[in-house]
């Protein structure tokens, strides 16, 4: 609901900026990538990371969330054709991270608590949607102006989030 709320506010308040300033949204494909990122990256990231933060804990849910820059230093190198220099091969250090999480869940508790383990493959999985949102942005980044491309994933993202709490109806922190 909150999600819901704060990207459609943001979507009037982009779209008006990008109108009064008298930018085109993107077209074409373009267009399409940008809603599939809003979509799909931004509503992905987010719905797999709150229902891992349901089902497991919030510290090992974060601590699995920043995978991603592991994960974009790999799918830089294999999509952007860019080289593995230093700082992407501290970002593929940063993988490491299992090996702090492994030894803090334990194998007995993931025996006794089967949701935990979902709840981490929801955080992984929210590493990887931030991951190919990061790549596919940086990728289209190059044919549309920042401004269009923000405000239509912005747009595309609230509408996600809307029908979301459309259909699970409105849910408050609390």
């Amino acid at each position: 609901t909150l999600l819901a709320l704060r990207f459609s506010l943001a979507a009037v308040v982009m779209l008006t900026v990008l109108r009064a300033r008298g930018l085109p949204l993107p077209r074409g494909s373009t267009l399409g990538v940008l809603i599939a990122l809003g979509a799909a990256g931004y509503g992905g990231q987010a719905i797999c990371y709150f229902t891992a933060l349901k089902l497991a804990p919030a510290g090992l849910a974060a601590l699995l969330l920043y995978l991603h820059p592991a994960l974009v230093a790999v799918l830089a190198v294999a999509f952007l054709h860019e080289r593995l220099n230093a700082t992407k091969l501290v970002a593929l250090a940063l993988a490491g991270t299992v090996l702090t999480v492994g030894p803090a869940i334990g194998g007995d508790k993931l025996a006794l608590a089967p949701d935990l383990l979902a709840g981490l493959g929801f955080a992984v999985a929210s590493a990887g949607f931030y991951a190919v949102y990061i790549i596919v942005a940086s990728w289209v980044g190059r044919r549309a102006d920042a401004l269009p491309m923000s405000t239509v994933v912005i747009a595309s993202a609230a509408t996600v989030f809307v029908i979301a709490t459309l259909i699970r109806g409105p849910q408050w922190p609390g």
